[in-house]
């Protein structure tokens, strides 16, 4: 067996070690030699970052570590294509280059506010609401000079760290809930399910802070798991358990504090969960989980560009919110069977809530106007219409049966944070979302390992059939509506240039 162990071994490092040299020569065919492997070395870091964890978590079994060494593979070859989109751009002002990438949106605020602080040689951008990424970023010029490939790469870490992450959430969820399956394949299938959901690693490998928010969710939802511990018990052992979840809810609060502030809302929305259902065991700890929550929000708030009054009027709406979402012309159809969404009650748009959800769970819709490789690798969304419809069949004929055995009052956690960005966006952007998105996944795991068992195979049977007839119908009205408003507007600006001559 030990034999087998090290022949293993040898194949998987020499399997590392001819996959980065692959990105390498790759990249070599577009930037110069250094360049070159500067991208491969970082980007083996980054997959060096996320192995060391899993060696962690004592379930590094082959299974795992050729996954994860094919999820590194993968957002190499993705991270490495927007380094050629981006260094491809020719109507900028100079030539772009890794060091001066042809980037826009907030990824173009994040790497412009690192450079600014940098070496003063752009423009710091105005307004910048939280400025713990940016500092990231800043730190690694500072360290390795002045290249996106930097940002690209710490995040694919992050990301592949935040996918080990919810694999040991997955067992630590499930191994009291489970019978006759080792943790080390909930650990898989943890990771896998989490792998599955394309538009949460498309935007793990941009120069934005959702990779670090990925990572920050997923050490609270480790947290909150050990909380949720049906089998937990005030042994010595369980209190140093504690103690070591105590520190990491500092890492992840401190973290949000700086990365993102408004994502306390959703710890706090944990907390409470936790601390309703388990009250009686866990108090203390949840009552000291919330005043670190609390202090790392004062601290945030200190620094952030956001204030708490700003936070008040993104929830109320208003005139705030109408001129920041739905303004695209794709979304306008859905702007009209909705109204004006964020001048309404709040009892209104509690109403609404069915339908916003709904929305927010489509979307971004599986098909794309205009081919472009970033949009096309956000819009296989099937992996996460997989998960979250397994996940919904949970909530809908598993969690209220008390006899049948539930996860508690975790899975609630991300059903409320899914629900609440909903009300408060009108559910028009799924990429606050992506962060929860990870949590479902334990979730569809726990109802798969209930099928194995053959529980509820024929409530699925039946719940699968309604559930792909109404999403397929879903898609394809949306696609209709849509395809015919494009059309129409169009065909309006086409007369109106024609009108002026053009």
């Amino acid at each position: 067996m030990l034999q087998k162990s090290s022949k293993f071994t040898l194949m998987l490092t020499a399997a590392e070690v001819a996959v980065f040299a692959s990105v390498g020569l790759m990249a070599s065919r577009v930037y110069t030699l250094g360049e070159a492997w500067s991208i491969a070395l970082a980007f083996a870091v980054a997959y060096l970052g996320a192995k060391v964890l899993l060696w962690r978590t004592h379930r590094a079994t082959p299974a795992t570590r050729v996954v994860l060494l094919a999820l590194a593979l993968f957002m190499s070859c993705c991270a490495l294509r927007y380094f050629v989109i981006w260094t491809s751009v020719d109507d900028w002002d100079r030539p772009c280059t890794l060091s001066y990438p042809g980037i826009t949106g907030d990824d173009s605020y994040y790497f412009h506010w690192a450079v600014h602080y940098y070496d003063g040689s752009c423009p710091v951008p105005e307004k910048m609401a939280f400025k713990g990424f940016p500092s990231l970023v800043w730190c690694l010029f500072k360290l390795f000079g002045v290249s996106c490939v930097w940002p690209v790469a710490m995040n694919m870490m992050f990301t592949m760290m935040a996918i080990v992450l919810m694999g040991m959430v997955t067992v630590r969820l499930l191994r009291h809930r489970v019978r006759g399956v080792s943790e080390s394949s909930l650990q898989l299938c943890g990771m896998v399910g989490v792998m599955m959901l394309m538009f949460y690693l498309s935007q793990g490998m941009m120069i934005q802070k959702e990779a670090t928010v990925y990572l920050l969710i997923a050490l609270a939802a480790w947290v909150f798991a050990g909380l949720n511990d049906p089998l937990a018990s005030r042994s010595r052992t369980q209190k140093k358990i504690l103690v070591r979840d105590l520190a990491l809810m500092v890492v992840s609060c401190v973290g949000f504090a700086f990365v993102r502030t408004t994502y306390l809302y959703f710890i706090f929305i944990g907390i409470v969960c936790m601390a309703v259902a388990h009250r009686g065991r866990h108090w203390r700890f949840c009552a000291a989980l919330a005043a670190i929550c609390l202090a790392c929000f004062v601290l945030g708030n200190y620094f952030a560009y956001y204030s708490v009054a700003r936070h008040v009027s993104i929830v109320r709406g208003g005139d705030v919110m109408q001129n920041l979402y739905l303004i695209e012309p794709s979304q306008q159809p859905y702007l009209r069977m909705i109204g004006d969404y964020f001048s309404f009650s709040y009892l209104h748009r509690l109403a609404l809530l069915p339908m916003t959800s709904a929305v927010q769970f489509v979307i971004p819709f599986p098909w794309v106007y205009k081919p472009f490789f970033i949009n096309e690798l956000a819009r296989l969304a099937w992996g996460w219409y997989a998960v979250g419809g397994i996940a919904l069949f949970y909530y809908l004929f598993i969690a209220w049966r008390r006899r049948s055995g539930t996860l508690g009052a975790w899975a609630w956690w991300p059903v409320l944070c899914f629900l609440a960005i909903a009300y408060v966006m009108a559910g028009s952007v799924n990429r606050y979302v992506l962060p929860i998105e990870q949590l479902f996944v334990p979730v569809a795991v726990y109802v798969l390992h209930l099928l194995r068992y053959r529980r509820y195979r024929r409530a699925m049977m039946w719940w699968s059939i309604a559930y792909v007839v109404v999403l397929g119908s879903a898609l394809i009205v949306c696609h209709r509506i849509q395809t015919n408003y494009l059309r129409a507007l169009s065909e309006h600006y086409s007369r109106i240039r024609a009108a002026k001559g053009l």
